[in-house]
């Protein structure tokens, strides 16, 4: 999984416990690790201050990922609801809601939108905002965590 990290631990068959340490790999780990915590530690701060520069009766504004990233954005705004659909292309999610908030296919944005909301994993999230024809074809302001 690209965006965990997974640790695997298992009960040693002898009562002694063989030390492979490789302290480089723990130094590499531990400084990812650092990088992860410092981006959190900002993440909802960068929110705040994207939408305090939205113009209060502006337009609406739409959040792209109905996962993790996604419910990270909208818990920190102050006025989540502005939020008048969540976008995302996993057919499993198109067609339900969450709190209230229709989740659609990036196609069917409303054209009031002119704002979105982009909550995907921060690594691939430019990426696959780009590889969309839809939202290309759009004039929006985007907001990237």
């Amino acid at each position: 999984h690209r965006g965990a990290f997974v640790f695997v631990a298992g009960k040693p068959k002898s009562g002694t416990l063989e030390k492979n340490v490789d302290v480089a790999v723990i130094a590499e780990d531990f400084a990812r690790i650092g990088e992860i915590a410092a981006f959190w530690r900002t993440a909802a701060d960068r929110v705040h201050v994207f939408e305090s520069g939205l113009d209060p009766d502006g337009d609406d504004v739409a959040v792209y990922g109905a996962g993790f990233y996604g419910a990270f954005i909208r818990a920190c705004l102050a006025r989540p609801e502005r939020i008048c659909c969540i976008l995302d292309q996993n057919p499993f999610l198109l067609g339900n809601d969450v709190n209230g908030v229709p989740v659609i296919e990036p196609a069917d944005l409303p054209p009031g939108v002119g704002t979105l909301l982009v909550g995907l994993n921060p690594a691939h999230a430019r990426n696959i905002i780009e590889d969309i024809p839809s939202l290309a074809k759009r004039e929006l302001d985007y907001f990237f965590l």
